[in-house]
């Protein structure tokens, strides 16, 4: 799709053969400056985490009960006109977890100080509310904590030391 400075709107539906086309969604297009990070803390290892994470490890960004449950009966709306359609379709939510989730052992000192005990992260919220739900929730933590210190991973991390992609 061709982006210009100006920005506007696509229709975006998805086609199958022998299937009816999704529903219609505008999704708006523009070009843009960039996400608007404003920075990034280093903590052990060499590993940078970006600035914005930081509420979220210390467990000053978190879902409330109510607004997780809400998210859940979004997400099963979702999955019951999918299965209206199409019964044997599966909705599958999948949170990424962050780097500092991953790598906690690398976050500074100074702010796992300020960690605020028994908070959960939204990941850890959202995977409680969503544990009995129709929707397949998947929580990839504790697998890939598990795997970040495999022999594979000493060549290809997980994350980078100084990025807060998951590597190749």
């Amino acid at each position: 799709v061709p982006v210009s400075s100006h920005s506007g709107f696509i229709e975006v539906y998805a086609t199958a053969r022998g299937k009816l086309a999704s529903d219609k969604v505008h999704v708006g297009i523009g070009s843009h400056q960039g996400y608007g990070v404003t920075g990034v803390f280093v903590g052990s290892q060499g590993h940078m985490h970006i600035d914005y994470t930081k509420n979220d490890y210390l467990g000053l960004l978190t879902y409330s009960d109510s607004l997780a449950q809400h998210q859940r009966r979004v997400l099963e709306k979702v999955q019951k006109k999918i299965s209206e359609v199409s019964p044997n379709t599966k909705l599958i939510y999948l949170i990424a977890p962050n780097h500092s989730t991953i790598y906690p052992e690398t976050i500074p000192d100074w702010m796992q100080k300020m960690k605020v005990p028994g908070m959960l992260s939204r990941l850890e919220v959202m995977s409680k509310v969503m544990a009995d739900s129709d929707v397949t929730f998947i929580d990839l933590t504790d697998y890939l904590r598990s795997k970040k210190n495999d022999g594979e991973c000493d060549e290809f991390r997980l994350y980078n030391k100084t990025d807060s992609h998951w590597t190749e």
